[in-house]
């Protein structure tokens, strides 16, 4: 695989143009069909699974180190995997823990807080799949 710079000089050489004005355009048309190729790409190459398991009644979770942004979540019962919704604010999560104590084993909100991933409401049972 060519670098950026073996790129551009390829470019200038296949065009037989080495002007700097040929190797701008270049460089733009470099660039357009790169960010096309990482955009079709990039969500099986950049995107992967971490799974977790709940502990009864712990609300949060340390999100490991490797992963940058939490897109989704899902909790697994039994054979049934059902997802979780991102809490679309602050304060809408905060809203949601004003009630203390309510657990059940399908949360229904996570909201990432301080590295860690939290669900609504707090599993009540250890062994789920996260």
């Amino acid at each position: 695989m060519l670098s950026y710079t073996g790129q551009r000089t390829m470019y200038g050489r296949l065009t037989n143009n080495e002007s700097s004005t040929n190797l701008t355009f270049g460089d733009t048309i470099i660039n357009a069909d790169t960010r096309r190729l990482v955009s079709k790409l990039s969500g099986n190459l950049l995107e992967k699974t971490t799974t977790l398991t709940t502990v009864a009644s712990q609300q949060g979770y340390e999100i490991p180190n490797n992963v940058k942004k939490v897109r989704a979540a899902t909790v697994t019962t039994g054979t049934t995997k059902w997802p979780i919704k991102e809490s679309p604010s602050r304060d809408h999560w905060n809203a949601l823990n004003e009630t203390t104590g309510y657990t059940s084993d399908i949360p229904v909100w996570f909201y990432i807080l301080d590295g860690q991933i939290q669900f609504w409401p707090t599993p009540s049972t250890a062994g789920n799949t996260i």
